[in-house]
């Protein structure tokens, strides 16, 4: 694992926009500023695609998958 920190806005803007560019997946996004995580960019990458994909599977042609991301 490389764990690193980091702020998960630009990567997370970053990631969703490659996978627009590279499927038919319609994504809307919306991150707080400054939410830093520690993460395995690698492994996180893999777990958001799959959810995503998931989630545009599993919905109507016409919908719109929503990635809203808060600090608490």
């Amino acid at each position: 694992m490389n764990i690193q920190r980091q702020n998960l806005q630009p990567w997370l803007i970053e990631l969703i926009d490659k996978m627009q560019h590279s499927t038919d997946i319609s994504i809307k996004v919306s991150v707080d500023d400054e939410v830093f995580i520690a993460h395995d960019a690698k492994f996180l990458q893999r777990a958001i695609q799959n959810l995503l994909v998931n989630a545009a599977n599993h919905q109507p042609m016409v919908a719109v998958v929503m990635v809203l991301v808060w600090r608490l």
